[in-house]
Parts: structure tokens; sequence; C-alpha cells
């Protein structure tokens, strides 16, 4: 089912910046009983990222009903609800002057059958050969280009990983193919700074925070891979997966793998979904 502008449909003009340019942003998140998942959190995402932008948005109550009328009609308690803003349509061109009222997209979706499996079992991690540019401008935004996550998952089809962990051009860690990424050494827990590319998720802020309140921050750091990489356990994390335990990291070329215990990360498992049933009530 798909909600656009508030109406049940599924056509749009095909002059929308979202088509045209990938000129928008959007967000991924699940509901449980019958609620939004971190919905603050997304809703607060979805603003900082068309401030950034400059995308005139104002329909975010008309925006949180539509999400909520698609989980209403939903035949399961759970799932996805996928949010996609698009600038409006303008003519031909870069240029967004003269551009008409933003557009915004509301779908609805079933949770990916594996993630379940990922969760208790953990996955196996490759190392992407595609690496993302650097651009502070669009750093940490969730926006509708994503043809270099496409290019990953293309390249991530012809292995036998379960997901890659992906480096900038200056071979510092950012991310997986479709999720942020952490990893425990001597105690410490890290995660890459995302001030040059990559997206700040809203699980990861939300690990983040949880981690402090318990008087264990999280460093952000910048960290080149290379073949020194020391680490006790990894996981990584979206707002669909939550928290998935990495076992293995590979390098076939190089002929070199790490293997992770995931105690602590059974251990954030645990206090991860306490806390979401939580904010359900």
């Amino acid at each position: 089912m798909i909600i656009i502008n508030g109406q049940f449909q599924d056509k749009i003009d095909v002059a929308e910046r979202a088509l045209q340019y990938g000129d928008g942003c959007f967000t991924t998140m699940a509901f449980s009983q019958n609620k939004l998942l971190l919905w603050p959190l997304h809703l607060a995402r979805l603003q900082n990222n068309c401030q950034r932008l400059a995308i005139n948005f104002l329909q975010w109550q008309a925006l949180h009903e539509s999400a909520l009328n698609l989980i209403a009609q939903s035949e399961h308690k759970n799932g996805v609800i996928k949010i996609i803003i698009s600038r409006g349509k303008g003519g031909r061109g870069y240029s967004p002057l003269n551009v008409s009222e933003s557009s915004y997209i509301v779908s609805l979706h079933t949770l990916p059958v594996h993630y379940a499996g990922w969760q208790q079992q953990g996955i196996k991690l490759g190392l992407s050969p595609v690496k993302l540019a650097i651009q502070p401008l669009l750093a940490g935004l969730k926006h509708l280009n994503r043809l270099e996550q496409v290019l990953i998952k293309q390249a991530l089809d012809l292995t036998e990983f379960d997901d890659v962990l992906v480096c900038d051009s200056n071979d510092n860690i950012i991310e997986a193919s479709a999720a942020n990424v952490f990893w425990l050494h001597k105690g410490q827990w890290f995660t890459p700074m995302l001030d040059g590319c990559g997206v700040a998720g809203v699980m990861r802020r939300t690990i983040c925070q949880m981690l402090a309140a318990q008087s264990q921050p999280v460093k952000e750091i910048h960290q080149i891979f290379t073949l020194d990489f020391a680490a006790e356990e990894m996981f990584i994390c979206n707002a669909l997966m939550a928290i998935v335990p990495v076992t293995t990291l590979s390098v076939p070329m190089l002929n070199q793998q790490w293997t992770f215990s995931h105690s602590k990360v059974a251990q954030l498992q645990t206090e991860l979904n306490i806390f979401l049933q939580t904010s359900l009530s």
C-alpha cells in the first residue's frame, strides 16, 4: 500500500525531482504492535535532512498521519514504513528555483525475513571493493542518491558474504552496505566519524545514547582499515535489523580474516530490545 501526498494511490508525476535527480531524502522505520518505532528520531532526521538540503517541506503532521493510516490498514502487527520526501516538481535543469510544493510518499512493506536469523547467528563480512566518495555537504544524510550503495550491493551479490565493510576513498571505515558499524577494542566501543560521507542512522544514534546513559560513551573516530585493525567484537545496525553481531571479517585477496566473539554484543541486544519495547508504551 502507498500513500502519496495524503491519498491512497500508486502514481506520481514524472517531473518530480526525486525521480529526475534523486533530489530528496528518505527514512525507513519499523513498526511493532501497530506503533512506529523511534518515530521522534526518524522525524528529527527527516527535518534535519530537509533543512540541510534546503527543501521547504511543511507537511509533517500529514506525513505522520499517513504512516499511521498505513499501519492501521496493515494485515500484520509488525512491518516496515518507508517515507520519501521529494523537493517537488520543476522544469528541466538542476536549479531548484521555481520548484512546486514538495511531495511525500509513504509505503508499507514486510520486514526482511533473514534479519531474525542474522540477529541470532551473526553474519560474515567481506571488504567492499567499492569505496564511498567524500562529500562533506552530504555526509550523514539519507538522501535519495544511492548509486554507490547499488554498486556496493552488486559487488556483494558476487560473493558468499552476508554483507561488506565499506570504506571511503581514503580507506577510512564508514559503514556496511546498508547499516552502521560498531566495534569493541579493549573495553571501548567505537563507530566511524561520518563527517565526510556515510549515513547517520537512527539506530546508531539510539545505541550511542543508550551506551552513554550507561557511562560507556562511544568514540566516533576516523579509523583507516589496515591489516593492523584490532577489535574483539563487532556489530552492524539499522532501524530494521537492530543489532546484528559480526562473526568474521574476511579479505580473501590478502588472505586475512578476523574472528569476533559476541558476548558484549549479545548483552547490548538484550538491553536494546528492552529499550525498544519500553519506547512503545
